[in-house]
Formats: C-alpha cells, sequence, structure tokens
C-alpha cells in the first residue's frame, strides 16, 4: 500500500514500482514490509528513508539544484544513473549533492550538466571543487563519467574518498607524444611506426596525425592511426626521412615528436673472379652477379682504374669485354 502524509509525503508499506515517467517528493519513507523498486524513470526527492536501490532509473537531487538525504543504504548498480546539475560553488544552493547516512555502493553512471540561471550559464574554472556524495562509507565507483566539456586547458578530476566523492576542476595536464626508437631499414622493406605508447596523465589520447617532414617521399598508410607503415624507398646512398607525430588528448591539447627512419643502400657490386689471361685474348667482365633492391639492376658503369689503357666494349653494360694488350709478361 502507498499513501501521501499530512506534509505530502510519501509513505510505501507495499510493493511500488518506478519503471518509467518522474516521480517527485519532498518526502519519501518505506515502511516495515514495503518495497520500492527503482529500475526506470528519474526520481526526485528530497528526503529518502529506508534503503534505496537504483537498478535502471535516474537519481536527481532536489529541485535543480538541490539535495536528497538518504536515510539508510544507497546501492546503485551498472544500470543506474546519479545526476548532477552545477549551476554554482554552494554545495545544495548552487549545486545538487547526495548525503547517505548508511553506506554507499557505486556502479552505474555520474551524469554531470551545468545549470543556467537567468539566462546565463555557470562558468567553470581551474580549482573549482563539487562534492557530490556523502556516506558513512563508500564502495565500488561509477562505470561511466559523462561529464559536461570544459574550455581547452582544463580537465576533470573525479576522486573517491573513504566517505564522499569531489568533482575537482584542473589544469589539464598536456599529452606525451612518443613515436617509437629510431629505425634502420633496407629500401623495399614495409616500415611501421609507432606511437601506440604516447599518453596522457590525466586523460586519454583521441588522435594522432602523422606527416612526412624529410626525405624521399613516401605514401604513410593510416597516417591518423598509432600505427601508420610505408614502404622504404630505393636510394642510391643512407638517405634519412623524418617523421613527425602529432598528439590530441581529450581536452583538445596536442603534442609532437620526431623519429627517424635510416634507408639504407643495399647495392651490391660483384665484378667477377680475379682472372689470367695472355695478350691478345678477349677478356670478358662479368657482373651479373651484382645486386640491386629487389634484385633489379637498372644500370651499369665500368671504368679501368689502373694498367696499360685497354679498349672496354659495351662499358655500360654487365659483361664487357677488352682485347689484353702486350706487355712482355704475363699479367
Amino acid at each position: 500500500n502507498t499513501f501521501f502524509d499530512e506534509e505530502g509525503g510519501l509513505a510505501i508499506s507495499g510493493t511500488y514500482n518506478l519503471s518509467g515517467g518522474m516521480l517527485e517528493s519532498n518526502r519519501m519513507e518505506v515502511t516495515d514490509g514495503g518495497t520500492f523498486n527503482f529500475n526506470g524513470g528519474i526520481l526526485k526527492v528530497d528526503n529518502f528513508t529506508g534503503n534505496l536501490v537504483n537498478s535502471g532509473g535516474t537519481l536527481a537531487p532536489g529541485d535543480s539544484p538541490g539535495t536528497t538525504n538518504i536515510n539508510g543504504n544507497y546501492t546503485q548498480t551498472t544500470d543506474g544513473t546519479f545526476e548532477v546539475e552545477i549551476g554554482g560553488l554552494i554545495q545544495g544552493d548552487d549545486y545538487d549533492w547526495l548525503n547517505i547516512t548508511g553506506s554507499a555502493t557505486l556502479a552505474g553512471t555520474l551524469d554531470v550538466s551545468l545549470l543556467a540561471s537567468d539566462a546565463d550559464i555557470f562558468t567553470l574554472g581551474e580549482g573549482d571543487v563539487f562534492d557530490i556524495l556523502f556516506a558513512e562509507s563508500i564502495t565500488g565507483e561509477f562505470d561511466q563519467l559523462v561529464l559536461t566539456a570544459l574550455d581547452v586547458g582544463l580537465t576533470w578530476g573525479v576522486s573517491y574518498e573513504p566517505d564522499l566523492v569531489r568533482l575537482t576542476v584542473n589544469a589539464n595536464q598536456l599529452p606525451t607524444a612518443d613515436a617509437g626508437f629510431n629505425q634502420v631499414v633496407v629500401e623495399g622493406a614495409t616500415v611501421n611506426l609507432d606511437g601506440s605508447v604516447s599518453s596522457d596523465i590525466d586523460g586519454t589520447i583521441d588522435g594522432y596525425s602523422w606527416i612526412q617532414t624529410a626525405g624521399p617521399a613516401v605514401v604513410l598508410s593510416d597516417a591518423d592511426t598509432a600505427t601508420p607503415s610505408f614502404v622504404a624507398p630505393a636510394v642510391f646512398a643512407d638517405t634519412v626521412l623524418k617523421f613527425s607525430l602529432q598528439v590530441t588528448d581529450d581536452s583538445g591539447e596536442t603534442d609532437e615528436v620526431t623519429v627517424e627512419v635510416t634507408v639504407t643502400d643495399v647495392l651490391v657490386v660483384d665484378a667477377g673472379v680475379d682472372q689470367q689471361t695472355t695478350e691478345g685474348n678477349i677478356v670478358r667482365l662479368n657482373g651479373l652477379s651484382s645486386l640491386g633492391v629487389s634484385n633489379n639492376i637498372v644500370s651499369y658503369l665500368w671504368e679501368q682504374t689502373e694498367g696499360p689503357g685497354v679498349l672496354l666494349i659495351g662499358s655500360d653494360s654487365a659483361t664487357p669485354s677488352f682485347s689484353a694488350p702486350p706487355v712482355g709478361v704475363t699479367q
């Protein structure tokens, strides 16, 4: 059975189910044998006597803002929500809070929003503190935080003390970009960059942006992720490629760092084995065992560096030849 007392309070001696809509009362009491099932809807109550279990509804203290006093224990499950409206710095007068004489067991969602007053919205600033929940003891934490957006440079803090839950507005700590170690790779290799160790001490990394700042241009795949990749270009000498990583945290602050990738030339020149011959014989040189990137040699150039001059035929090919000159002795 449920009835209203002379002052408009709600007394529950039977079973009362709140699963939708809004129930608003200045006082509620669950008497011996009574049951209040709070599995949906919105509950706005100033004073509640009994143990309150929020298993799927929204508890919204007072008259926006205001205070809800619970003379008993409060349990919020994963489907429950505690809604806090903030319009200033004075507890109960300017922002909602929950005062529990017994224990609080927390889970579910904490939903914090700003309250408009006289067409003005309260502006949050660094150092603001809001004690939103008191209890004799507190177990658990809210699973999900739905917090009103702050100006760039500010971040929310939520702390759980033995007997209270406190919201604070703090100066945002800058994120730290980490692009991994410098690398040395061979031309043609697939190169993986790694910014996954980037961190934000008071929040999360919400964005990654990689750009190449030096070296032969390459195509970066997934440049807006923590781990892009590219194929090392062909080079004629060891060449340094530079990449800049910018990370953005959940407050819009950024940090940048640069990493280097050195691409080595894997060209292996092989002019064949040393030869002995007699004057007048045709000598054939052989550079076919030379190796380039992907085993692809695109050009050859032979030059004589010592000995009597000879005419190299096909000096721009892999297998030039010449006639051994007269020398008087075996060369």
